[in-house]
């Protein structure tokens, strides 16, 4: 039995708040890659192919859960540090017309024992339960977005925690951090992205939108209302005035508020990577044959293919007609006459092409072709 699969050329593409499920409460699956990882090019590109399979992962994989919220659409739970002290919160959510936007973050109380620091059996450092408003929403994603669209934000996050240490006469002494965070996202490329399942098995290529996030954050401590004596800080080994700055690609998918990847580089100029953690939930593939498609459908098998021979589908019972193979630039790079045999044409796919993704039109008059995708892979 000979299965087809169908593509079509991939355009630019645009994310809008209509793409997403009305619920998105559940739990999902991450990979975090090893340190000693290597990554395939990730520089932006135009309808481009990022073929993260090559990349090593660390075990176990990390769950992260989406829980319901009392007063936005869902929240993310992940633990959070105060120095090396974690911490557990539920950020707040929800999807608009203008953007995908985390509100605040829910925080649930826990008391730290600080005895291996101080010896003091007593000595402690609680976080009470509280809410986390940022000053204005952290955006995500601005919505619709497409290539070049760019977007920021810029908030204030507050931690309420309280101290008490014996040797500095201090019981449940209120302090908090203020973190200013500044955040510039740029749609920098567009193109199809694949990676390995749980299972370690390939999975097919996704659409996605390339995103380059650059995140500043800016801490201070304060105790009583005022900056936090340096003795303190030095203490729980944090530092007053601390500027850290992160950059990351983010390939979104449509329907995923997970990116499908997102990477993390060293330098201001996204080509030093170190760490990538990917999304394996859901990698079904995203296009289905669909018999009530446009007739400008064109099925084709098999897809992805590396060399060899293609076989297409010759649907409108035409005898002969013309094909042509051109790449992402446009540049033809094969062409010829297909020959209607049995309901199938066949077009010879030579070893010599390069890895990427190609466009395949088939028909009597360019007027009227019908195009497909095609991916080849490396030999």
């Amino acid at each position: 039995m000979v299965a087809f699969c169908c593509g079509e050329v991939i355009a630019q593409i645009v994310l809008s708040s209509a793409d997403y499920p009305v619920s998105l409460i559940g739990a999902d699956s991450l990979r975090t890659s090893t340190y000693t990882s290597v990554y395939p090019s990730l520089i932006p590109a135009f309808s481009g192919v990022w073929n993260m399979e090559v990349i090593t992962d660390t075990i176990p994989y990390t769950i992260q859960y989406r829980v319901n919220d009392d007063f936005y659409q869902y929240a993310d739970s992940n633990v959070y540090h105060l120095s090396s002290y974690g911490y557990n919160g539920n950020a707040q959510h929800a999807i608009t017309a203008d953007g995908i936007k985390e509100y605040g973050l829910r925080i649930k109380g826990k008391a730290i024992s600080l005895t291996p620091l101080t010896i003091s059996p007593i000595d402690t450092l609680f976080i009470p339960e509280q809410t986390d408003n940022y000053s204005a929403p952290l955006v995500k994603i601005a919505l619709p977005a497409t290539f070049n669209d760019n977007w920021g934000c810029s908030y204030v996050s507050r931690l309420d925690f309280e101290l008490s240490v014996a040797s500095y006469s201090l019981v449940h002494e209120p302090c908090f951090r203020r973190k200013l965070i500044d955040r510039r996202d740029t749609v920098v490329g567009w193109g199809n992205m694949r990676l390995r399942n749980s299972w370690g098995s390939i999975s097919p290529y996704f659409e996605v939108l390339q995103v380059q996030t650059t995140v500043i954050t800016t801490d201070s401590f304060y105790m009583t209302g005022v900056p936090a004596p340096a003795s303190i800080l030095g203490l729980l080994s944090l530092v007053q005035g601390k500027r850290d700055t992160s950059y990351l690609q983010e390939y979104y998918r449509k329907g995923e508020v997970t990116p499908l990847a997102e990477v993390h580089f060293r330098d201001a100029s996204f080509t030093a990577p170190f760490k990538a953690i990917t999304h394996v939930q859901r990698l079904q593939p995203n296009k289905l044959i669909d018999l009530q498609k446009s007739d400008s459908r064109l099925l084709v098998y098999p897809n992805p293919i590396t060399k060899g021979m293609l076989y297409v589908d010759m649907q409108d019972n035409i005898n002969e007609c013309a094909f042509r193979l051109t790449d992402i630039n446009g540049r033809q790079v094969l062409s010829g006459d297909i020959r209607n045999v049995g309901g199938f044409g066949k077009v010879k796919i030579p070893g010599v092409l390069d890895q990427g993704i190609y466009q395949l039109e088939v028909g009597a008059h360019p007027d009227n072709f019908k195009r497909t995708q095609i991916q080849v892979l490396s030999k």
